[in-house]
């Protein structure tokens, strides 16, 4: 069998699971509601399950539409496994929304509304699971040649090396380089196949799969040529701009009414992500402020004992979209720290630190104040750490994108931190992996964050975890 009618095999074989899972979560919500005693009983009797069949078959239908309406029976390659537990999100939703309207309209059987909203988390939990287990098995197969793509890149210069490597470095793409097409220096060691003009040949004699042309702009006449060459066989092309070279950022591509667009510069944190990382934000924080209410009497007690001044220290710093909020940290340093004016941070030894704040600052404890700023959603849990006005208005006229980070929440912790990049150290470096977390965020990037502060915490001796210094 042929790896193009393996993989339309496989995808049949998820949507029969996925139906079989849809099915099951109806069932077990259905048996949860009616005969587990942990619900209480309204009903006079307690319907059959067969009533139930119907109302079950079509939402089953509607969740398999959603899904392929979302493209989620295409093999996953690149793609994160956060995305796509997104997408299974939406299109869960969306279909039990929709199956739950239609189904009480029909008057003939009285559908309880609960098993519906059970059957909508229990066939997420389940089919995570599943798309979680499809991914390892996914990646077994691409490790022994199995439902790989054979390549073949059109073209030399710059632009080959970088795409070569970036296919290499990807594992999880299931794309195999059997070479490249095309005249010209060849700087990556990879097999020459031949000369523009016989790429159909190549495609035929190589089964090959995807043709990536990556011309310079001098040679984009060339690209009808190829897709002369490619007219009638099965393959797909994709096609680099020479812009790739000159952007730094990600990119994603639109359609206009058939006019495709080059989106510079995309926003991975749509409503539908703001509204979990919000959620995980609210439950942490909270969970985080009554594990630590005894760690807040014994320091704020220590401050107070120490040094003249308050407990907490408030300063005012930028959040996203340039707003300006109170973050509240408990006081390291001496009441008269700043009598000289704004001091850039010096990091844990810094000499205007009391005793106690030495330690605070140390361990990081002089931070937990700032889960109540997360708590009201002035800052999250993860994300670029918040600068005083002075400094942004300073590096924002320095350092090139700097004004990216803000177009997230500020963090606790972030992206730059947990590699390293804590006091007095680069601007301009970290401002690289700020934005890298921006135009890159996903829940699973945030709980990676998370993981490796934890370990900073447990393996490092100190819990510097961040770089906003009293400054």
């Amino acid at each position: 069998m042929t790896d193009k009618k393996s993989a339309a095999l496989a995808s049949a074989l998820v949507a029969l699971s996925d139906a079989v899972l849809v099915l099951a979560s109806f069932v077990l919500a259905f048996l949860i509601r009616f005969y587990s005693g942990l619900i209480p009983l309204f009903y006079e009797r307690i319907p059959a399950l067969s009533t139930y069949a119907p109302g079950m078959v079509f939402a089953c239908l509607v969740t398999l539409g959603a899904f392929r309406f979302l493209r989620l029976y295409r093999m996953p390659r690149g793609d994160s496994f956060a995305s796509e537990m997104i997408k299974l999100f939406k299109a869960m939703t969306g279909a039990s929304l929709i199956a739950m309207a239609t189904t009480f309209l029909y008057r003939g059987v009285d559908y309880s509304r609960l098993v519906f909203v059970l059957a909508w988390a229990i066939g997420i939990l389940v089919i995570w699971l599943e798309r979680y287990a499809l991914r390892k098995i996914q990646a077994w197969a691409f490790s022994r040649g199995h439902l790989t793509k054979n390549v073949a890149i059109v073209g030399t210069g710059p632009m080959l090396p970088t795409v070569v490597d970036r296919i290499e470095s990807k594992p999880g793409l299931g794309l195999v380089i059997k070479g490249y097409i095309g005249e010209g220096e060849n700087p990556t060691g990879i097999e020459y196949l031949g000369p523009i003009e016989e790429t159909g040949r190549l495609i035929r004699e190589l089964g090959l799969d995807v043709v990536i042309v990556a011309l310079p702009f001098s040679e984009h006449e060339r690209l009808l040529e190829v897709l002369r060459q490619t007219d009638g066989l099965r393959v797909e092309i994709r096609f680099v701009p020479d812009l790739f070279g000159l952007i730094t950022t990600r990119t994603e591509v639109h359609d206009l009414d058939g006019i495709p667009l080059i989106g510079l510069k995309p926003f991975p944190l749509d409503p539908w992500g703001r509204f979990f990382k919000r959620l995980v934000d609210m439950f942490l924080s909270g969970v985080f402020l009554v594990i630590f209410s005894p760690v807040f009497a014994v320091v704020s007690l220590a401050v107070v004992l120490e040094s003249r001044g308050g407990v907490f220290y408030r300063q005012e710093r930028i959040g996203r979209d340039g707003r300006r909020f109170t973050m509240y940290k408990f006081r390291s340093m001496k009441a008269d720290a700043e009598k000289d004016g704004p001091v850039w941070g010096r990091g844990v030894d810094d000499p205007r630190s009391t005793r106690v704040g030495w330690i605070l600052r140390r361990t990081g404890l002089d931070e937990i104040p700032q889960l109540y700023n997360v708590l009201r959603g002035e800052m999250s849990l993860i994300g670029p750490r918040p600068e005083r006005p002075c400094f942004v208005s300073e590096f924002a006229g320095a350092i090139p994108g700097y004004l990216d980070r803000h177009r997230v929440k500020s963090g606790v912790t972030g992206w730059a931190q947990v590699n390293g990049l804590r006091g007095d150290t680069s601007v301009e470096e970290r401002t690289e992996y700020d934005i890298y977390y921006v135009e890159n965020w996903s829940l699973g990037l945030d709980f990676r964050i998370m993981l490796m502060t934890i370990r900073y915490i447990l393996t490092q001796g100190t819990g510097r975890v961040s770089q906003g210094m009293e400054t």
